[in-house]
């Protein structure tokens, strides 16, 4: 991995709030699966978002089988 300039303890608690809401998102369980790769100024690309300049990263992938946020909760986000 590249090496990432970054606050520690804002990444963990991104990654801790990520892992909580997975876990009650698989009340009869699942598998929750935290990915880190290193991504190319040209593969950067693809992430078009405002401000977003493309250069070399270390892009961080989390994903649960959860169910999901269900509408009332969507609706306040």
């Amino acid at each position: 991995m590249w090496p990432v300039k970054a606050d520690l303890n804002q990444l963990e608690q991104v990654v801790v709030n990520l892992a909580v809401n997975a876990r009650d998102a698989m009340p009869s369980g699942g598998t929750l699966t935290i990915r880190a790769s290193n991504l190319a100024e040209d593969e950067s690309h693809r992430f078009r978002q405002d401000g977003f300049r493309p250069a070399d990263y270390v892009l961080i992938e989390i994903t649960d089988t959860g169910t999901g946020m269900p509408p009332e909760v969507m609706e306040k986000i």
